[in-house]
């Protein structure tokens, strides 16, 4: 007997999920109709620029972003009266710079650690652009940090 092991691309399930139901799939067996048939679901790296250039479409998306952390005191466009709420970041990689926040509550630790470093923090950080909080005039990307 054959057994297939499937795993989802983080950031895609929503995209996977309804071109599934399009088809008439049960999401759990999608993507093993999709192997056989030979057509690959593996997505490119999501990148900042991927996602500074197409904002709309990531609204309340969680996507996984590789690269560096480092404190930023950036407090803008839905995040402008955060600053008594919010740690403000500065998350970088190779295509670009995005500015992301994490609730004070939760951010300590990861703040701190930043600081004793002394250095950006390297990884991937998943990020999620708020609904309430988008504002379509701003280019850049503004986002709360969901994981690191």
């Amino acid at each position: 007997m054959w057994k297939i092991i499937f795993v989802m691309p983080q950031g895609h399930k929503s995209r996977t999920s309804r071109l599934a139901a399009q088809l008439g799939f049960n999401l759990l067996v999608f993507p093993v109709v999709l192997m056989l048939c030979g057509i690959s679901l593996a997505a490119s790296e999501t990148t900042i620029k991927i996602v500074e250039t197409d904002q709309a479409q990531y609204i309340n998306e969680y996507v996984e972003i590789k690269g560096e952390l480092d404190i930023s005191s950036n407090y803008k466009y839905g995040y402008s009266k955060a600053k008594n709420t919010h740690f403000a970041f500065k998350l970088t990689d190779k295509t670009g710079t995005a500015n992301v926040y994490l609730k004070k509550d939760d951010g300590y630790v990861l703040r701190n650690k930043i600081i004793k470093n002394n250095r950006p923090i390297k990884g991937e950080f998943g990020i999620t652009i708020k609904r309430n909080r988008y504002q379509p005039k701003a280019r850049k990307v503004f986002a709360d940090l969901e994981s690191w």
